[in-house]
């Protein structure tokens, strides 16, 4: 199987979805030739377009992979019997989804993932714009459009720092071996993949023991499916966890590390931050106490990776 760093020359089945136009960003940057494919045009395949990728668009057709071609990634959306796959296997070309390519392209980075089932891409755009404030100089990957990237979903960093939107559907995450976590919350969510809350906390459960060894994990303490998730792993003390949330909503018997409170005023969120070592006033455009919570999540993984408090 060779090396996705290696290959020369990749093609993008639904290349206009929000995470594979990424992708197909990051390849490019890296001198690589993409081509493309997706049923509909739109806004996201007219700028790749203007990037220099050949995209076709249109049902979906074997002839769409080039002759030379070392690598295809398919969005997931994309099944087994989707006629470019199949021409794919065909060929004996390597075949990716979006988050298989991710995690053997960033193997080896300090990768921070983000994820919950609300508030991923709100979070990963905060902690990726502190983390480039504060000269970190990340990769930062989000599942929206950010104001102000050139790169729109996308800043391309040189460190080894990425930071990442992990999606639970389809277990996607699951591609990833972090550096450190974020759990923004954890509910009921895409039941037409998991049955029932216990397996997709389970799944959590499975992401976060394929962290790191002494990986930090940024949890809401507020969430009792989280604190489950999180007991196994707190006993055996192979991560680090700061728990935080506002105090009125305190579980019994859990332990909040850090305490957050809310204010809203005049068109301005002041967000407190408070627990050991740490006291912060932050405000922002931003409104209600869920987006306290958001703020609050990136400033503590911005801090663990050492962003000073300014």
């Amino acid at each position: 199987m060779k090396n996705v760093q290696n290959w020369k020359s990749v093609h993008l089945i639904g290349i206009g979805g929000i995470s594979m136009s990424a992708v197909a960003k990051i390849l490019l940057d890296a001198g690589v030739s993409v081509t493309g494919s997706d049923v509909y045009a739109s806004e996201i395949t007219k700028d790749l377009e203007e990037r220099g990728i050949k995209i076709a668009i249109g049902p979906h057709d074997e002839r769409n992979i080039p002759d030379q071609c070392d690598g295809v990634i398919h969005t997931s959306a994309a099944p087994d019997s989707n006629p470019e796959r199949i021409a794919t296997k065909n060929r004996n070309i390597q075949d990716f989804d979006n988050f298989q390519f991710l995690g053997a392209w960033f193997k080896g980075k300090r990768m921070i993932v983000v994820t919950g089932t609300h508030g991923k891409s709100t979070v990963t755009a905060i902690l990726g714009q502190i983390c480039i404030a504060g000269g970190l100089d990340p990769t930062v990957l989000v599942g929206s459009k950010v104001p102000g990237w050139p790169d729109q979903n996308l800043h391309l960093g040189k460190s080894d720092l990425v930071i990442i939107e992990g999606d639970e559907y389809a277990k996607h995450f699951l591609e990833f071996h972090p550096f450190a976590v974020i759990i923004n919350n954890l509910e009921l969510d895409h039941t037409d993949v998991y049955k029932n809350i216990d397996e997709l906390r389970k799944t959590f459960e499975r992401l976060l023991r394929q962290t790191v060894n002494q990986g930090m994990v940024i949890a809401n303490g507020e969430s009792t499916q989280i604190n489950t998730a999180l007991k196994p792993l707190i006993a055996t003390g192979k991560l680090q966890v700061q728990k935080f949330g506002h105090a009125k909503n305190q579980i019994p018997g859990e332990l909040m590390d850090v305490v957050v409170k809310t204010k809203w005023d005049k068109g301005i969120l002041s967000v407190n931050i408070s627990g050991k070592d740490i006291q912060l006033e932050l405000e922002s455009k931003l409104i209600g106490d869920y987006n306290g919570m958001n703020i609050a999540s990136a400033t503590l993984m911005a801090k663990h990776l050492g962003v000073e408090d300014e």
